[in-house]
């Protein structure tokens, strides 16, 4: 489906994931032909054809039941024994896995998304809730979630592998590149956010760092405030890459070419299949 930025067929999301506990999502899928990103759903609606947008909230007890089925690349469901909770987070206290943000995303979760909500009186999309968006148009329906950005507690421990192949990295002296930014061409320094990750690791036992949603967390970040998150405790997830301030995040023009350059000491295999539960990292 190129036209999709994700699309999962109602059939193969339902044999993914155990519905089993959650009657209500369930339900509301039955006549869905899809699931796919919020920013499809944001296109669709913009499109000729397509019918009225409506949404329902998701419950939180079905919510935690989906995420309970995201697995590793080993096919391991990581939450199955998680504390998975609701809270609300500044960016003070939490960290991102990736070293830049796009600034065409940015923009779009400053408009598209606010367009979105807003048809249900929703003005601040800080203040969303998880929630499903559903579309008709050219005679299927689809469905997007909307998750809050979602935070895992990391014991210091999970982050050695990453921080190893930095400094592996390093060594080799491939300590810097360049970023495209609005501005032009930005140089990265590898060494020092290998230093502030040592540092932000040994002054923490336990880390919060986000899993998805870095860039609707980023400008809540720009907005200083505070926003919807899940967060998940006792996940023992090791970290695919190093732990980086919401200070030192670059405002980017696409993405970095190469993965290691997006994800600092980045672990292909330390992965989380996330798409599986419908959402779009």
């Amino acid at each position: 489906m190129p036209d999709f930025k994700m699309y999962i067929p109602h059939k193969k999301f339902i044999s993914d994931n155990d519905l089993s506990g959650c009657p209500n999502m369930s339900e509301s899928l039955k006549s869905v032909d899809a699931i796919v990103s919020l920013s499809d759903v944001s296109r669709i609606f913009g499109s000729l054809d397509a019918q009225p947008l409506s949404a329902s909230m998701f419950d939180k007890k079905e919510l935690v039941c989906l995420l309970r089925g995201v697995i590793d690349m080993r096919g391991n469901a990581v939450y199955s024994n998680a504390e998975i909770e609701f809270e609300q987070k500044t960016s003070a206290s939490i960290f991102a896995r990736q070293i830049h943000v796009e600034s065409d995303k940015i923009q779009q979760n400053a408009i598209s998304l606010k367009r979105l909500f807003d048809r249900f009186g929703i003005t601040d999309i800080t203040s969303v809730e998880s929630s499903m968006l559903f579309v008709e148009s050219g005679g299927q329906r689809f469905a997007a979630f909307y998750f809050p950005p979602i935070i895992e507690v990391v014991d210091r421990i999970n982050f050695s592998l990453p921080i190893t192949m930095l400094h592996n990295r390093i060594k080799c002296g491939d300590d810097r590149f360049e970023i495209d930014t609005p501005q032009g061409k930005k140089e990265i320094n590898v060494k020092n956010l290998y230093y502030k990750a040592e540092k932000i690791i040994s002054m923490n036992e336990r880390i919060q760092i986000l899993r998805d949603g870095t860039h609707r967390a980023y400008l809540s970040h720009l907005l200083k405030a505070p926003f919807h998150v899940i967060i998940i405790r006792n996940c023992n997830v090791p970290s695919h890459s190093i732990p980086i301030a919401f200070d030192d995040l670059i405002l980017a023009v696409g993405k970095p070419k190469r993965k290691e350059d997006r994800f600092l000491g980045f672990c292909d295999n330390l992965w989380l299949d996330m798409q599986r539960a419908g959402i779009d990292g």
